[in-house]
């Protein structure tokens, strides 16, 4: 067990490594890799990174909840109640086969069926990723329900959220994002990955 304390960011940090015998891979390999950043707003991006699922986000958006099953990584993060997930799927081949990315951005949607409706059809979308490879495929808006809304979530939930459902071929992955903000997304999505290079 390690603890640690970073003057930089002003966060605790734990780590725990289970082996069966005495080895030296946690100071010798892990805690050498592990980097802090300043969380402030001076910094435009902050970088994530965990397994094979890495990404830069904006400053003012902290880590609030993480996924991490083999072949399926997620991080959500959270500013002031507002959520962006980045989710990753790998390997994209093996996961298309099973359902089209159509299917997989309505996958994403349903987490938030409940207070958003989908509108229209998705449209399709290209960008370059960190890598310079590219990224294709779907984006979708989705409207608050206010209709059928609570009055107690009225004012609490953002007016739009979109998914963007990409596929990463040159690494064989599945790249899936929503949050409120559309810029935002797609600015995560080109950094998906920035570990690799």
């Amino acid at each position: 067990v390690w603890l640690g304390f970073s003057a930089i960011s002003g966060r605790a940090l734990q780590v725990i490594y289970h082996c069966a015998q005495r080895q030296f891979m946690l100071q010798d390999s892990i805690l050498p890799r592990v980097e802090e950043f300043a969380a402030t707003k001076t910094e435009h991006r902050i970088p994530w990174s965990i397994f094979q699922l890495s990404c830069r986000i904006s400053a003012d958006y902290a880590l609030k909840t993480h996924r991490l099953n083999a072949g399926d990584l997620s991080l959500t993060f959270e500013r002031q109640k507002t959520r962006v997930t980045v989710r990753q799927v790998a390997v994209a081949s093996l996961a298309l086969t099973r359902m089209p990315l159509e299917k997989w951005l309505s996958q994403e949607e349903h987490a938030y069926h409940r207070h958003y409706h989908a509108l229209g059809q998705p449209k399709p979308v290209k960008c370059t990723g960190s890598g310079n490879q590219k990224l294709a495929g779907l984006i979708r808006e989705s409207r608050l329900h206010l209709r059928f809304l609570p009055l107690r979530m009225l004012g609490k939930l953002p007016p739009h959220r979109y998914v963007y459902a990409l596929h990463d071929a040159e690494h064989d992955r599945l790249i899936l994002l929503d949050g409120p903000e559309q810029d935002e997304l797609l600015a995560v999505a080109r950094t998906v990955g920035w570990a690799r290079t």
